[in-house]
């Protein structure tokens, strides 16, 4: 379950990642019949783009699990989202994790040398 998370999340960041109408080119001048067309244009511009991606999801998809599968042995840690495997982890013992909430009393439960030191620099550097 962890392993399809990790494949289906980053394909998901790939193939669903927001697509902005040109803003600057509908503005650039302002005759109402003109703008009009280049709404139109930049919609069209959009749909092209999306019909693209659909195309391209199985692609990606294929890539994205030849990746995960390839690393999995040696880094599942590092590809699946720590906030789904505590999840996954306190399901065993009937309770949740929701990052929101949780996060802030489990940290407050570590001791200093439990702390990685990427983590105390980042804290540091942001107090400091």
């Amino acid at each position: 379950m962890l392993k399809q998370f990790a494949i289906d999340k980053r394909v998901a960041k790939i193939a669903c990642k927001p697509i902005y109408p040109d803003a600057k080119g509908i503005f650039k001048d302002f005759v109402n019949q003109e703008t009009v067309v280049r709404i139109i244009d930049s919609i069209q511009k959009i749909i092209d783009q999306l019909e693209l991606e659909k195309t391209n999801v199985e692609t990606i998809y294929s890539n994205k699990s030849n990746e995960i599968n390839a690393a999995w042995r040696s880094k599942k840690l590092d590809l699946v989202p720590g906030d789904i495997l505590l999840d996954e982890v306190c399901k065993k013992y009937n309770v949740r994790f929701k990052k929101e909430k949780d996060t802030s009393r489990l940290a407050s439960l570590m001791e200093k040398d439990e702390i990685d030191q990427e983590i105390k620099d980042i804290i540091q550097e942001i107090v400091a």
